[in-house]
Formats: structure tokens, C-alpha cells, sequence
């Protein structure tokens, strides 16, 4: 397979990509209305602070917070960045506290003697771009209220990711970072858990939604801890959203 992270750096340097339209039924409340939403182009905003490893998952952290009302449609639209192989994609969202897709359930299709391998897809897990619209539709689900918090999804995140896979963290970086157990703490511990744990390290990519987000020491700081870099969309090569 043909690895996502090239493919993402390669729109990233060039600034071109194939835009995608997303599609799908609308929040009953009009929160995530994103029809005819076109997928935005990456633009780097931080270089990466690591060498890129090769990925075949991706675990998205999605800032769901009353914060994101109006970026959360284009917030799900920038998934269809990534949209350009098959891979392995989780979702954990955030608020005030956070929650895990169940992802889509998948019987094996192998016989029962036979060990699980990658073409199996496990609990809280989903096909991309296969089950985008199921995705969709549970992010459509939130109301853009609550606090904002990413401390306990970044943990979750970190530490249950399997080796080979990207951490995608989507947000505007309107919450607060400098607390003693907060967000950066909780990266920094979770990575150490890895290694103690003798896990192989996973790499974290950030996505600020808009240019000013961008700027924030949070998402910066998120960023370089991280190692994918940060990222937000060209508003001057992006279609309409």
C-alpha cells in the first residue's frame, strides 16, 4: 500500500491536491452542515521536529468543544486530506472530557482457525475511505457545547494508538495548556508510558483550523511534541467552505 504520509507530504510541499466533495445528511440542530463542503488544501505551518515514520492508521482527536461550532464542518472535511489510500482510521472526540468511536463492526472474514491479520478490522476501528459517511455521521452528532479539554483524549490517544499510526489532532487551540496536569503534560507522560512500556513511539500531526488558530502557543507547543508538525488550510487555494 501506497503510504498515507508520503502522499501528505507531498500535497503539503506542492500545495496541490485533489479536492474532494464531502457529502451526507445534515445535523437535525445544523451544526455539521457540510454539504457541498470541498475538502481545504494543507498548508505547513511548522515543520515537522522528527524524521516522518511510515503509517497505515490513523487516530483522529477532534475538538467537538462549543468553541468549534462554526470549524466543525470543515474541521470533518479536512479527513478528506488523507482519503487518497485505503487505511485504518479511529476517532476520539473531546469536549469537557472524551469519548471513543465505537467504529464500525466487521466480522473477519477468514476462517475461525486462522489468526487475525491486517485485513481484519478491529474493535473501534474503521475502513477509509469505505466508512467515511458512517464517520461523518457520528461527528454530526455533537452540538458544539462543553468545555474544551483535549488532556484526557490526548492520553487515551498516545497510549492505546498501535504502532503504526498518525495521530491527527484537529482544534483551534482555545484552551488552556500551561496547567500542571494538563494537555502538554499529558503528552510528555504518555510518551514516557510508551517507552516504558517498550512501544514503539507514534508520531502526532496538528491541524489548526484557521490561520489565526494556528499561532497559538497551545497548538505550537502540541505540534513540536508531536513531531508531524503543524498544519492548516490554505484559504488562498481552498474552494469554498
Amino acid at each position: 500500500m501506497t503510504r498515507i504520509w508520503i502522499a501528505l507530504l507531498l500535497v503539503g510541499l506542492t500545495q496541490h491536491a485533489v479536492a474532494q466533495q464531502v457529502t451526507g445528511p445534515q445535523a437535525d440542530d445544523g451544526v455539521a452542515d457540510i454539504e457541498s463542503v470541498v475538502a481545504p488544501m494543507p498548508l505547513q505551518v511548522q515543520a515537522p521536529t522528527q524524521q516522518p515514520v511510515p503509517f497505515d492508521r490513523v487516530m483522529y482527536v477532534l475538538d467537538v468543544s462549543g468553541s468549534m461550532r462554526s470549524a466543525l464542518p470543515d474541521a470533518i472535511a479536512v479527513t478528506d486530506t488523507f482519503c487518497n489510500d485505503g487505511f485504518k482510521a479511529a476517532v476520539v472526540t473531546f469536549n469537557s472530557s472524551h469519548a471513543v468511536w465505537e467504529g464500525i463492526p466487521e466480522p473477519c472474514r477468514h476462517p475461525a482457525d486462522v489468526e487475525c491479520g491486517r485485513n481484519c478490522l478491529e474493535a473501534g476501528w474503521s475502513w477509509m475511505p469505505t466508512h467515511r459517511q458512517q464517520m461523518l455521521q457520528h461527528l454530526q452528532s455533537f452540538t458544539g457545547t462543553g468545555g474544551t479539554d483535549p488532556t484526557s483524549a490526548l492520553d487515551y490517544a498516545i497510549k492505546n494508538a498501535p504502532a503504526g499510526t498518525l495521530i491527527v489532532f484537529i482544534s483551534d487551540g482555545d484552551f488552556n495548556h500551561n496547567q500542571e496536569n494538563g494537555p502538554i503534560s499529558a503528552v510528555r507522560t504518555a510518551q514516557a508510558w510508551r517507552l516504558a512500556q517498550k512501544l514503539a513511539p507514534v508520531q502526532m500531526l496538528v491541524w489548526a483550523t484557521s490561520e489565526v488558530d494556528s499561532q497559538r502557543e497551545s497548538l505550537v507547543e502540541l505540534a513540536r511534541l508531536g513531531g508531524s508538525g503543524l498544519w492548516r488550510a490554505d484559504t488562498r487555494r481552498s474552494g469554498p467552505w
